[in-house]
């Protein structure tokens, strides 16, 4: 069940993120120190928007997005917990691995998943994905379990939520 509900949502998220390839957000580090584009997407209304559809539930607020250490990130606050989403950009695919170890380390490595290189639900119930030399973390851990509506475990909110960016980073 929750395959078919990941590839409804990767289907259908890609109809709403579908645009004009000039239009696509574009995955080049920024001269300026500033994140990409494509990474600035993934605390957007578009994504937000998509979360909503699939988790059923609206965030009751979205905190202002950070950039630290390379790492662009955003909070969707519910009444009843907090699902963050960040990407870190890395330099190289070295970089990449090396961070993604670091992930694992940290939150441990459940199923891989379809979604992506080497995207994972960790043993949290959060998701790991990368594109090129881009890290996305889906942390589900503030979020009760299960959650939504109708409801889900966490692991699935995020497999859902990562399907939602992965569907708008086709083709950037």
């Amino acid at each position: 069940m929750l395959r078919h509900a990941v590839t409804a949502a990767v289907l259908i998220g890609l109809t709403a993120c579908a645009a004009p390839a000039t239009a696509r957000p574009t995955f080049t580090p920024n001269a300026d120190g500033t994140p990409a584009a494509g990474t600035v997407m993934v605390c957007s209304p578009e994504i937000s928007d998509q979360a909503t559809v699939y988790l059923g539930i609206p965030p009751a607020s979205i905190t202002v997005p950070t950039w630290r250490d390379r790492i662009y990130s955003c909070t969707y606050v519910y009444p009843d917990g907090q699902l963050t989403l960040s990407i870190k950009e890395l330099s190289s695919p070295e970089e990449t691995t090396a961070y993604i170890e670091a992930l694992v380390v940290r939150f441990g490595q459940g199923p891989a998943t379809s979604l992506g290189d080497g995207a994972f639900t960790t043993t949290n119930g959060s998701m790991v994905m990368h594109k090129d030399n881009k890290v996305l973390l889906v942390d589900t851990t503030k979020l009760p379990d299960p959650f939504g509506d109708p409801p889900v475990d966490r692991a699935t909110a995020a497999n859902l939520v990562t399907a939602v960016v992965a569907a708008c980073w086709t083709g950037a």
